[in-house]
C-alpha cells in the first residue's frame, strides 16, 4: 500500500471510529463534531508515525521523468492543435464568404425589385 493510500485510510477509519464513539456516548452536536475531528486527527497523526518509522516512502516516490519526450510529445500536440486551428479558421472564412455573397446578392435582388416598382409606379 503506498503512503498516500494509507494515510487516507487511516484518516477515514479515524473519522468513523469517532462518529460511532460519539453516537454510543451519546454527547451533544458540538461535542460530536469536536471529538469526531480529534479522534480522526489522532488517527492522521498516527498514520504519518507509522509511515515515518515502518515506509521507506523515498524509494517508492523515485520515478523517472524523461523531460525530452515529455516535451517532444506536448510540441507535437501544440502543433497539431495550430494545424487544427488554421483549418477551422479557413472553413470559418469560407462559410463567411459564403453568407456574405448571399447577403449581398439579396440585397441586390431586392433593389432590383424596388426599381422595378417604382417604375411601374411611375
Amino acid at each position: 500500500m503506498r503512503a498516500d493510500n494509507f494515510v487516507g485510510f487511516l484518516t477515514a477509519f479515524g473519522f468513523f471510529v469517532g462518529v460511532i464513539f460519539c453516537i454510543m456516548a451519546e454527547y451533544e452536536p458540538l461535542e460530536l463534531v469536536a471529538y469526531t475531528c480529534v479522534i480522526a486527527l489522532i488517527f492522521f497523526l498516527g498514520s504519518h508515525i507509522a509511515i515515518m518509522n515502518y515506509i521507506d516512502a523515498s524509494s517508492e516516490s523515485k520515478i523517472y521523468f524523461d523531460k525530452e519526450k515529455y516535451e517532444e510529445i506536448n510540441e507535437f500536440l501544440i502543433e497539431e492543435l495550430f494545424a487544427r486551428e488554421r483549418r477551422m479558421d479557413a472553413m470559418m472564412q469560407v462559410k463567411r464568404d459564403k453568407l456574405l455573397s448571399k447577403k449581398s446578392s439579396k440585397k441586390k435582388s431586392k433593389k432590383k425589385v424596388d426599381e422595378r416598382a417604382t417604375q411601374k409606379a411611375a
